[in-house]
Order: structure tokens, then C-alpha cells, then sequence
């Protein structure tokens, strides 16, 4: 466990800097289309959608434009902002999504995009699925703007966040 704290630390720092990056590419940036609506800027090689804010977990992540396991910070899973069905995924990690099913409902998450535009969204439930759930994550998409997920530290289950956009 202390190792794994360790890494967490690291990859935390790590997001900590892509963000700062990002902050200076987003507004003024030249995006590139990735999928649907989402544009992505190129930092270090890496394809990012934007920054997502979580301040209930105080902290603000870069997105990639997909995710894969082992990934130290968010990625895009499916879906997307204009047709109000993005799911992102997460590490269960300090200073990433470790915490999430703790978010109250109410709580408000920020979005801010490649393009310079930010969406808000709203916590409207929290929920846990068993690991073999994970595919109702993205059919069950379309009830909402937004989900969010990271699975168990166990890997057993998913913690789900479910938003939707402020109108």
C-alpha cells in the first residue's frame, strides 16, 4: 500500500504539471478533431480533451482523449459533450478519482475543453457496480451528460458518479 501511495504522489505531481501546460494551450490553442465534438491539444505527445475540476476532491485532472487501465490520469471512454453522453474514467488513485463515491449529490464538476469553452455539470447520484457491470456504464450513458467511474481498489467494483449539464 505505501508503494502504491508513493506512485499516486508521482502521477499526482505528474497531472499537477500536464494541467499547467494545458491552462496555457486551451485558450489559444490550434486543436485537433478527435471524436464528435471533442477537440484535443497535444502535450508531450498525448492527446487531451481538457481539464476536468473536482473541487469536493480539490483537485483538477488533465483528460486524454481515450483511456486505457493503467493510466495515471482520466480518460475519454465513450460518447461525447454535445450529444450529452460522455463517460470518463479514472484511477482509484490520491489526487485522481480516489473519493468519488464520497461526492455528495448537488456537488458541481467542471469541464473545461480543448476549444476554451467549460461545461458545468451537477452530481445528480453516486452508485457502486459490481466490476462486471462495467458495459451498463456506457449503455446507461444516455441517461446522462456525464459519468464518471473508477473501479474498487479491489477491482470488484466501480464507483459511478452520474452528472448532468447546467442549464
Amino acid at each position: 500500500m505505501a508503494y502504491r501511495n508513493v506512485l499516486a504522489g508521482q502521477w499526482a505531481a505528474e497531472n499537477a504539471g500536464v494541467v499547467e501546460k494545458l491552462q496555457g494551450e486551451l485558450p489559444g490553442s490550434s486543436p485537433s478533431m478527435q471524436s464528435a465534438d471533442l477537440l484535443s491539444v497535444q502535450v508531450d505527445g498525448i492527446s487531451y480533451v481538457g481539464i476536468l475540476n473536482l473541487p469536493a476532491l480539490d483537485t483538477a485532472l488533465p483528460v486524454t482523449a481515450s483511456w486505457s487501465e493503467g493510466q495515471h490520469c482520466p480518460g475519454v471512454v465513450s460518447g461525447s459533450v454535445s450529444s450529452g453522453n460522455l463517460v470518463i474514467s479514472g484511477p482509484n488513485l490520491k489526487g485522481c478519482f480516489e473519493g468519488i463515491e464520497r461526492v455528495p449529490d448537488g456537488e458541481k464538476v467542471s469541464l473545461q475543453l480543448a476549444d476554451g469553452s467549460t461545461e458545468t455539470y451537477e452530481v445528480v447520484s453516486g452508485e457502486t457496480l459490481s466490476a462486471s457491470d462495467d458495459p451498463s456504464l456506457v449503455k446507461g450513458a444516455d441517461d446522462w451528460d456525464l459519468t464518471l467511474y473508477c473501479s474498487s481498489v479491489s477491482s470488484t467494483q466501480l464507483d459511478v458518479l452520474r452528472l448532468r449539464k447546467e442549464r
